[in-house]
């Protein structure tokens, strides 16, 4: 008679395979952390262009209306994400598509800046870019390495396609240093894609390494 232990599947999973139901129901746990804080967020991004919209009024200056829609339309989904969470919508699209949502959200918002105030605003700033390491840790809080995954390439595509984009678009070597962004590199540019495929990369490890001990583990 085999020792049920070694029955126990110890081999690595294929990767797309979907994590078992006790991993998944934890991930809902860390869902609904990540919709609190991502309300939280916006809400306090929204009041940004509120105050640039009116210090723009009280120097007879135009409103800039297109940082503000932005803005409210992500605090507005972020509230039906929370609302979506809370009821226990079991959708299996969900974690996937908050996940993506957060990264194209920080994109989106660097490309407005870009564009509305400074190119290197996108380029050099590290606040903004900074942001993409919170959202990419949140993809731990799923429990499930191929979000981590996908999370991870998207975020560096739309970085590269975004850093392109601006280059193409503004005479970036003329631009200078303005306002403490320093000068535009390159070199920088390739550390930045360098250090989210990093974090990508320890992101999907630690994920497997989960998946990994419950299945040694075994049913409960």
């Amino acid at each position: 008679m085999q020792d049920p232990i070694k029955q126990s599947p110890t081999g690595p999973a294929p990767f797309w395979k979907r994590p078992e139901q006790v991993l998944l129901d934890a991930g809902k746990d860390g869902e609904l952390v990540i919709a609190k804080i991502r309300v939280s967020v916006t809400g306090l991004l929204l009041l940004v262009p509120i105050a640039g919209n009116i210090e723009a009024a009280r120097a007879g200056r135009p409103m800039r209306w297109i940082g503000l829609t932005v803005t409210f339309a992500a605090f507005a989904l972020s509230w039906g994400i929370l609302f979506m969470v809370q009821r226990d919508r079991r959708e299996r699209w969900l974690p996937m598509a908050t996940s993506l949502f957060d990264v194209s959200f920080i994109t989106l918002t660097q490309l407005l800046y870009a564009y509305l105030v400074n190119p290197m605003v996108l380029l050099n700033n590290r606040l903004t870019f900074d942001t993409y390491f919170v959202a990419l840790v949140g993809t731990c809080l799923r429990f499930d390495r191929r979000i981590a995954l996908v999370a991870g390439i998207t975020t560096i595509l739309q970085f590269i396609g975004s850093v392109f984009l601006v280059t193409h678009s503004f005479d970036v070597a003329a631009v200078g240093d303005v306002a403490g962004y320093g000068r535009f590199q390159w070199s920088d540019q390739f550390s930045r894609v360098v250090l989210l495929a990093a974090a990508t990369g320890i992101n999907v490890f630690i994920v497997s390494g989960l998946q990994q001990q419950r299945r040694r583990v075994g049913p409960s």
